[in-house]
């Protein structure tokens, strides 16, 4: 019984993932960073070097919100089911998603409807992909409030922080690959 026990432990996985988005050009970058989870707490982030680990993407012509949408999406598409994982925990900081699982039964009650009658809501096909895949995966998740005092922060906290500068660095390689001369800004 222990073995069956240390095995689905060592089946836990955490996915963070974190984007940024320039408003003016209306592009954004997002980045996953996929760690079993028995690893996450032993981790010493200084010193932690994820290199290869960290999956990036870049969006063109999109909105905040639907930036916050896809990369969630794209990070949990990115996560491969076939490794037998038991629990899956997604760490972000998007405020779009952030309780969208409870607002999960009332959007599906009202069938996505918008406030003016005969309108759906804007984002209401992405919605339902986020649903389908937590479905498949039945995966958890944990907001990572900007505003945690630095006594509460964990380990957790730590690695977001690591992956939130990869998509800043993501994001600063799309624009100067937009903007030549935007190269000395950065």
């Amino acid at each position: 019984m222990s073995k069956k026990l240390n095995q689905t432990q060592e089946n836990n996985f955490i996915i963070f993932a974190a984007c940024r988005f320039d408003p003016r050009l209306k592009i954004g970058a997002g980045c996953s960073l996929i760690l079993p989870a028995q690893e996450c707490e032993s981790i010493k982030c200084r010193d932690a070097q994820f290199g290869r680990l960290y999956i990036t993407k870049d969006f063109k012509d999109i909105t905040a919100t639907c930036l916050e949408l896809e990369t969630m999406i794209w990070a949990l598409e990115n996560y491969h089911a076939g490794s037998g994982a038991f629990k899956i925990v997604v760490c972000h900081d998007f405020k779009s998603v952030k309780d969208l699982l409870e607002r999960w039964p009332k959007l599906e009650q009202t069938n996505y409807a918008g406030t003016l009658p005969g309108t759906t809501l804007a984002h209401a096909e992405l919605y339902k992909e986020f649903f389908k895949l937590h479905d498949r995966l039945g995966f958890e998740m944990f907001w990572i409030d900007p505003l945690t005092s630095e006594a509460e922060k964990d380990y957790r906290h730590a690695i977001f922080s690591r992956v939130l500068q990869e998509a800043d660095r993501a994001l600063k390689n799309q624009l100067k690959a937009e903007n030549k001369v935007a190269d000395k800004w950065f």
